[in-house]
């Protein structure tokens, strides 16, 4: 800030043309006015309005620089006002044009200049709650994340548990199953070869027959025996093929039915073989689902801690935290400068009622006016940012998690997707 011009008993305002120099001064007060005004209007302010998430920390940053600046300026500009009427009022004069210029300066810090100051002192409180905020942002995502990452490794946890169940199922059932197979392929080599012994007998008893006789004709002596004789003689000797069809018949049925029989056994015994097979590969399918799940379960998790977790948290982190040291270092230097420009406008404001109450005003008026100005109310409002959080990144894979495992069934997912989505 500017410090105020010497008085001196030849001090006189510069005229221009036609104004006197007190009409000079109230024109430039009233000049600077609009400049005080952009600093103390609320779009000095604007963050105060505005939700802190939808406004960064550098635009924070950057419209309190701009509010610091517009109030040096306008107190820069009341300074050279006071000391332009500083001679006047030393003087002793109590004119119309005097009086109005320090009513307009008055007005000036009472109504522009100290609100713009206490409103850029709130600014700086709200610039660094804003990244206070966004760090705890920064945590609540963590917080989060974190939660997301350990409903990922409980599930991961689960299909670990059903994998490392399913193969200590499969563990005491494989002696069981490979036992059961030695003892099916005795039982199907058995039926094999009761189907062939009996099935291989139809040449024996086929289910047409021919059966030949010794001689292919009878004779009749008419002379010595009637027709009806000779009859019954061809009749007697074809009554032993009787029983002859019966038996083969007889021995046909049993075989077919032996033959049947072991067919039968056969299948039934191949149909358990093949289950007790295909029971043991539908376990090796379904511990290897489980694997597969579970390795797939246990990257998303690793993932989520090392990557997204961790990474992301220190991201955020190291960014507010960087923000928050650049905004405390402007702000330092804001609060000097508003205490500086506070007993500047305290003591004109104080040299101007001095005035106004005792018609004069002396230097050592303006000594007194300079002490004693507190300005412990703009000290820094400190706000400090939360500790950062611990983040382990110590998640790992277990160990039937390759890499190349994971390659493979991350490619083959990723091809079933595309195959769903085409």
């Amino acid at each position: 800030s500017a410090s105020f011009a010497a008085s001196r008993s030849d001090y006189q305002l510069p005229f221009a043309r036609h104004y006197s120099p007190i009409l000079q001064s109230t024109m430039r007060v009233a000049l600077i006015a609009p400049i005080c005004a952009i600093a103390a209007e609320p779009s000095t302010g604007v963050v105060l309005t505005q939700s802190k998430s939808k406004v960064s920390a550098k635009d924070r940053m950057r419209g309190s620089a701009r509010a610091g600046a517009e109030i040096r300026k306008s107190v820069n500009g009341l300074e050279d006002e006071f000391n332009q009427i500083k001679a006047a009022l030393m003087s002793g004069k109590e004119t119309p044009e005097v009086l109005g210029a320090v009513g307009k300066l008055a007005n000036m810090i009472t109504l522009r200049i100290e609100p713009a100051i206490k409103n850029g002192h709130d600014q700086d409180k709200i610039l660094l709650e804003a990244i206070v905020g966004q760090a705890e942002d920064c945590d609540n995502m963590e917080k989060s994340t974190k939660h997301d990452c350990g409903e990922l490794k409980a599930s991961a946890e689960k299909d670990h548990d059903a994998y490392t169940t399913c193969n200590d199922d499969k563990s005491s059932k494989v002696q069981e199953l490979n036992d059961k197979n030695a003892t099916c392929a005795g039982d199907l080599a058995s039926a094999e070869e009761s189907k062939s012994r009996w099935c291989g007998k139809k040449a024996e008893y086929p289910a047409h027959i021919r059966s030949n006789f010794s001689t292919c004709g009878i004779e009749c002596d008419f002379s010595r025996y009637t027709a009806a004789e000779c009859f019954k003689g061809a009749v007697d000797m074809v009554a032993g093929l009787k029983d002859h069809f019966a038996r083969q018949k007889q021995m046909y049925e049993a075989n077919s039915e032996l033959c049947k029989s072991a067919e039968r056994r056969y299948t039934e015994v191949q149909h358990q073989c093949n289950r007790h097979a295909t029971e043991l590969k539908s376990m090796d399918s379904m511990c290897e689902w489980h694997h597969s799940e579970a390795c797939l379960e246990w990257s998303s998790y690793v993932n989520c801690v090392t990557k997204t977790l961790c990474a992301e948290y220190k991201s955020c982190r190291d960014d507010k935290d960087a923000e928050y040291k650049q905004a405390m270092s402007q702000v330092i230097e804001l609060v000097q400068d508003r205490k500086n420009e506070w007993t500047s406008t305290q003591t004109i404001k104080c040299a101007l009622m001095t005035y106004k109450r005792n018609k004069s005003l002396e230097e050592s008026d303006l000594d007194t006016c300079g002490r004693n100005i507190d300005t412990d109310w703009l000290d820094l409002h400190k706000v400090d940012m939360p500790p950062r959080l611990t983040c382990d990144e110590r998640a790992t894979m277990p160990e039937y998690c390759s890499a190349s495992f994971i390659s493979q069934i991350s490619n083959a997912a990723s091809q079933a997707q595309k195959h769903v989505e085409g």
